[in-house]
């Protein structure tokens, strides 16, 4: 009996031709309808290239284009043009994509957002460049340092701070960011790394007249703040670990990044800090057959 189980252990079963037939015309089905769809970058051809005949041999243009347009309570609706960009450097092909995006946006509430980002990796991964610079007209809402929950403090002013009510305050103000970090690859995957960091916030107004009714000129009055403008800038030292396929649309594997900034006056930061960021991703794809289905996990405190 058991040599016979061995024996018949070795058998192999032959493939369900009618299943390997399915998988072919769900794929080619898959492939047919990519080739239906109609996108932005159609669209744009039918208007300045009308005449333009198909060229299945040439390559595409790695730079798309597509309109910004968004709503929601906070910045309202929002109107403005994005471009990414996506190049692998080299000829090896276990180069990582490098990316770039550019956009500019107004809102129905006066916010105005303009920003270049961009995420390169040199051919075989030696380096990772990361950086990105914004110029904003923004509105941050300030809801104190509290959560919603109630309070003991007796003192007025610590009520406003914690502001258990959850009242929104709206700070107007300009926003400029620079910020650059490079890395270097140490082991298959893992990065160690270092850039600098600077934050500008300008021209901040908000609704408070006698500079002590909100939980933002409190908390710059007893921290010694300005309450018009404040600078953050610092050193950045963070390692990096990446699995994942893709930057701009993953289909699996992993994005870690734990870092250190520090913060320091001599530099131009109204302040001294140090500050621990993390931001974790992980990407699953729940189909073979349109891998395009994915499942993400997302847990950090900073974006790279």
């Amino acid at each position: 009996m058991c040599l016979q189980t061995q024996l018949q252990a070795q058998v192999i079963v032959p493939a369900d031709s009618l299943k390997l037939d399915s998988l072919r015309a769900d794929t080619n089905r898959n492939a047919a309808n990519v080739a239906r769809q109609y996108d932005f970058g159609d669209l744009t051809k039918a208007i300045f290239h009308p005449k333009r005949k198909d060229e299945p041999a040439r390559q595409g243009s790695g730079i798309t284009v597509v309109p910004n347009v968004a709503a929601n309570p906070t910045i309202g609706a929002q109107l403005g043009i994005k471009a990414v960009a996506g190049k692998k450097l080299g000829t090896d092909p276990n180069t990582y994509l490098s990316v770039a995006a550019t956009s500019a946006s107004v809102t129905s509430k006066g916010i105005l957002y303009f920003y270049i980002n961009h995420n390169i990796f040199t051919p075989g991964n030696k380096w990772n460049i990361q950086g990105n610079m914004v110029a904003a007209k923004s509105v941050t809402p300030d809801f104190g340092l509290g959560i919603g929950r109630q309070t003991a403090a007796t003192n007025t002013t610590d009520k406003i701070l914690a502001n258990s009510a959850r009242k929104g305050y709206a700070l107007h103000s300009q926003y400029y960011n620079f910020r650059q970090k490079i890395y270097k690859e140490v082991e298959k995957n893992l990065f160690v790394g270092g850039g600098i960091s600077a934050e500008i916030r300008r021209k901040i107004s908000q609704s408070d007249t006698i500079n002590n009714n909100t939980p933002s000129s409190i908390y710059n009055n007893r921290h010694g703040f300005p309450q018009d403008h404040y600078v953050s800038s610092g050193f950045l030292f963070n390692v990096e670990y990446i699995t994942r396929d893709n930057p701009n649309r993953a289909y699996k594997g992993i994005y870690a990044d734990v870092g250190i900034r520090v913060n320091q006056t001599w530099i131009g930061s109204t302040k001294n800090a140090m500050q621990l960021t993390t931001d974790f991703r992980k990407y699953i794809s729940l189909s073979a057959i349109s891998p395009e289905t994915v499942i993400a996990f997302w847990n950090g405190d900073h974006t790279c």
